[in-house]
């Protein structure tokens, strides 16, 4: 699918400016990128779902950040969400400079992987306005954190590279504006360029205006650089969308394009099942009101009250109670005490204890199952049933009532998580309720919480004061 030639030319530059060497024969001089290309080069299925999930990790944690108020900072680190997302980048989409400490073919495969995954984002970002607006801040973002962290010399030879229409002031032109534009700002260098490229700055009345040009101070010059970076993308998403009905829907590829698209990311790993058999039916109350997600929580709560569980809540909940290590004797004794209005004779007959059996692969065709997680969950979501991920399920006034019970009253952080709710961001929702129900939590997380299990491990170890 990525044999789309365009006609696209390789562009070769050649350049060593203080010591960093820009060699001309590499497919990635830069570390910073304008994806003006697509890629050309085939790469395997795997690495195809892998490259997507491991960039759309990223773009998780920087809407996460976002949410929680950080943004990119004008500082060599891009600031604190600079630091919250270090380790994240360089654990899903490292991008290293191309200083000689640095292996060439090391630095040419990171590249490769980040050029690929943003194209294939494109893929599944570009299917509705709301998707590509969500695209559109959260690369922006991503751009602005790189470009603050990159080394001063790459930087500029990339800025070099661009070929943008900015025309320097020159020193005559300069001297004779020089009242009015230092009315705007003191500044010894400026670009001219047209006003409509710099909307945001002419409104905020950071430039000059005069003859239809808009004098920019070199200190805004990363305004423009953001601006650019903006505008071809929101053409190339729209150009994106419209090919998407051309493309095989029998297609592999597709196939994993709608998985993304509609489930968002899958859990960082398989979900270990804690075999230590470390809790009994009897503590699984008391662990459900302090260290359970709200799906869980519903899901128990609901089952207690009614004294029913339907199929799809006992395979969801079921499976989450063997990955937090409930044995097979010990969920058989709980969910015997859930259907306690039930006759021995009648609870027989419905087959519930060869069902708890089933899930721990003693029974049928005796397969380990696995917990659920999150991406499956928001998917079969199915309040009917008492089933699913309530951040995409409930009214907004259940939800609140749910919040509240959980311990978050305040009014801001009420209308945080409603707000990201509201845009569809149901698992960011769910870690943001994690971090106002667990403010004592000062470690540093890897990732957003992707599966009940993960919420539930770091919750309960966070009471045992494991780091």
């Amino acid at each position: 699918m990525f044999r789309q030639n365009n006609g696209r030319k390789r562009r070769a530059y050649e350049r060593k400016i203080d010591s960093v060497e820009i060699d001309r024969n590499t497919e990635y001089p830069y570390r910073l990128n304008f994806y003006h290309g697509p890629p050309l080069q085939e790469i395997t299925v795997e690495e195809f779902e892998e490259w997507a999930i491991d960039r759309l990790r990223v773009l998780n944690e920087l809407e996460l950040c976002e949410a929680r108020g950080e943004w990119v900072e004008d500082k060599p680190n891009g600031g604190s969400l600079g630091q919250t997302m270090k380790p994240i980048l360089d654990k899903y989409l490292p991008l290293s400079t191309s200083s000689g400490k640095n292996r060439a073919a090391v630095v040419e495969q990171e590249r490769k992987k980040d050029h690929y995954s943003h194209f294939i984002l494109r893929l599944v970002f570009s299917r509705s306005e709301d998707l590509r607006n969500r695209f559109i801040r959260l690369e922006r973002e991503l751009f602005k954190l790189r470009y603050y962290t990159d080394m001063r010399a790459e930087r500029q030879a990339f800025i070099d590279s661009l070929n943008f229409a900015w025309e320097p002031v020159s020193e005559e032109e300069r001297k004779s504006l020089e009242t009015k534009l230092n009315w705007t700002m003191a500044e010894k260098e400026y670009f001219k360029l047209e006003f409509e490229n710099v909307l945001d700055l002419v409104e905020r009345r950071q430039v000059f205006l005069h003859k239809g040009k808009a004098y920019v101070p070199i200190s805004l010059q990363h305004d423009l650089i953001f601006n650019q970076f903006t505008r071809q993308l929101e053409k190339a998403l729209i150009a994106t969308g419209k090919v998407l009905p051309r493309l095989d829907e029998d297609d592999r590829l597709v196939k994993i394009l709608r998985h993304l698209a509609d489930g968002g990311i899958p859990s960082t790993n398989k979900i270990k099942i804690n075999t230590n058999g470390e809790f009994t039916a009897d503590q699984v109350d008391a662990l459900a009101s302090k260290h359970f997600p709200m799906c869980m929580r519903w899901m128990h709560n609901s089952d207690r009250a009614r004294h029913h569980a339907f199929y799809d809540n006992r395979t969801q909940y079921g499976l989450f109670l063997k990955g937090i290590g409930l044995s097979v004797e010990e969920s058989l004794k709980f969910w015997r005490s859930v259907f306690n209005t039930l006759t021995d004779d009648q609870y027989k007959k419905q087959n519930y204890a060869y069902n708890v059996r089933h899930s721990y692969g003693l029974e049928g065709s005796r397969q380990d199952y696995r917990p659920k997680n999150c991406m499956e969950i928001i998917k079969a979501t199915d309040t009917s049933k008492h089933c699913g991920c309530p951040f995409r399920g409930f009214e907004i006034s259940r939800l609140t009532d749910e919040l509240k019970a959980m311990g978050i009253t305040d009014t801001q952080e009420l209308a945080q998580v409603k707000d990201l709710v509201n845009k569809n961001r149901y698992h960011v929702a769910c870690g943001m309720v994690y971090e106002f129900t667990h403010k004592n939590d000062t470690r540093q997380l890897e990732h957003t919480i992707t599966s009940p299990n993960e919420y539930f491990e770091r919750s309960f170890s966070l009471e045992k004061g494991d780091a």
